[in-house]
């Protein structure tokens, strides 16, 4: 079984059981922790609950490692679900484990990432932009590590519109490139999230 089947399949699993707490439970989900906070910084975030009552909590969220290239990429989420009008945060860090390397700058940023649902169709997390035309290169030397975050609200982009992705299993595919002159170095790092039904938070 690929990867990715074992992680969509673990997202069926995810899905059932979080339906199954919910009707056990009444829909009560644990309160907001007013001591954690949330941040638009690069670095990690422990944003425990960012939004709604976190029912993707339930269960343990996904966290993970993959080399490739010289490359390596770890990440985590901080939720396995999520429903329409919540928020997930994806915590990487990426290490040069091979030899000196650069990364691009300025208009351009060495991370990016996709959807991928259980088709395996890739959905875009954003609507198509001005194209920037600013270049730079900023060292990345072996052993050194660039840490990054984003977030997900549920929705993907359909040509110029965002919309609310459907019900169902998905993979969220963070990638991360290097250059060691003209030669690339990819790696990707993908981590199952399930989106809840829209009732999930009656």
């Amino acid at each position: 079984m690929s990867l990715m089947h074992s992680n969509l399949a673990s997202l069926r699993w995810i899905l059932v059981s979080l339906a199954a707490a919910l009707l056990l439970a009444g829909c009560a989900a644990p309160a907001a922790d007013p001591g954690r906070t949330t941040s638009t910084s690069d670095g990690p975030q422990d944003s425990g609950n960012v939004s709604g009552p976190g029912l993707g909590l339930l269960v343990p969220p996904a966290e993970g490692q993959n080399e490739t290239d010289g490359l390596r990429l770890e990440g985590r989420e901080d939720r396995a679900a999520i429903a329409p009008g919540e928020t997930v945060w994806f915590n990487y860090t990426a290490t040069n484990i091979g030899a000196d390397a650069v990364t691009w700058g300025a208009c351009y940023v060495p991370q990016a990432f996709v959807l991928r649902d259980e088709s395996g169709k890739e959905h875009p997390l954003q609507v198509p932009m001005a194209t920037c035309l600013g270049f730079s290169e900023d060292p990345f030397p072996a052993g050194a590590k660039k840490s990054f975050g984003t977030t997900w609200n549920g929705t993907y982009a359909e040509g110029d519109q965002m919309v609310q992705a459907p019900e169902g299993a998905y993979e969220f595919v963070a990638t991360f490139t290097a250059w060691r002159g003209d030669d690339k170095a990819v790696v990707e790092l993908h981590l199952p999230i399930g989106v809840l039904p829209p009732n999930a938070l009656a």
